[in-house]
């Protein structure tokens, strides 16, 4: 897809994501050795982040997509597709936790 849009995160950016938010797929992440213990977060096929774990029964912590590894070889959307596909993922859950954290301890 693109280059890897991200040169600078916050410390910490975290989405906690109902696991029945509407048009979110997780998927483990296939690399050139094959299928990996990744597993990548997708809002309606953009990436949008990496799977930490499922916080509950009833959510996901994600790992938001400027805090992953720049040198993976993910299928990196643009920033704009990125910003969008998130947005659009927040506004179809009623609920959902955001963190971002400059100068996280």
């Amino acid at each position: 897809m693109s280059t890897k849009p991200y040169f600078s995160a916050p410390d910490m950016f975290l989405l906690q994501l109902p696991v029945s938010a509407p048009h979110v797929a997780m998927q483990p992440f296939e690399s050139g050795s094959g299928t990996t213990d990744e597993k990548l977060c997708f809002y309606n096929g953009v990436l949008i982040g990496l799977v930490h774990e499922q916080a509950s029964a009833e959510y996901w912590l994600v790992s938001l997509l400027p805090k992953l590894d720049q040198r993976r070889a993910y299928p990196w959307p643009s920033s704009e597709a990125f910003g969008e596909a998130l947005a659009a993922c927040l506004q179809t859950s009623l609920t959902w936790e955001l963190r971002c954290e400059k100068d996280a301890d």
